[in-house]
């Protein structure tokens, strides 16, 4: 079968589960894919879908190797000769808008999740060790959620 190879990914609305897949597309396929999810998002099902070309496999040295140019690659070496005091559970990832100050000037993000529309409050921490790095922000924050009728 030939086809063009492409990538799909696709964020889930009700768990902010990703699902990644690639794919090989003939003819109006491709089309017919983008317009059945962009209809999915528009229902609630789908939070956010990326598709593009698909991308030559890398060895997990590789992968390691851009953490390094990204973290330092003292840090990485370190990390990989240590063991993890305890080890993360599966994490999800929830898309949702760059946190941007309201009209009180309090930063917040918007999304949706199932349908209903919700907003995130970053809330100033008072510890410098607590709470979340938000990117463009100084200090950590603390997320709360608000559903859009709440």
């Amino acid at each position: 079968m030939t086809g063009i190879p492409v990538c799909a990914t696709i964020a889930l609305a009700a768990d902010a589960r990703l699902v990644t897949q690639p794919l090989l597309v003939r003819g109006t396929q491709l089309q017919h894919l983008y317009d059945t999810l962009t209809v999915l998002a528009d229902r609630g099902h789908v939070a956010a879908f990326r598709i593009g070309s698909v991308q030559p496999a890398v060895t997990p040295d590789r992968l390691l190797q851009t953490l390094g140019h990204i973290l330092g690659r003292a840090e990485v070496d370190s990390a990989g000769r240590a063991k993890p005091s305890y080890y993360l559970p599966p994490a999800h990832i929830l898309p949702v808008g760059a946190f941007r100050p309201d009209r009180d000037g309090v930063p917040v993000s918007h999304g949706r999740l199932l349908g209903p529309g919700f907003a995130l409050f970053a809330i100033p921490s008072s510890d410098g060790e607590k709470g979340l790095v938000l990117p463009g922000m100084s200090g950590r924050w603390f997320i709360a959620a608000r559903t859009a009728g709440g």
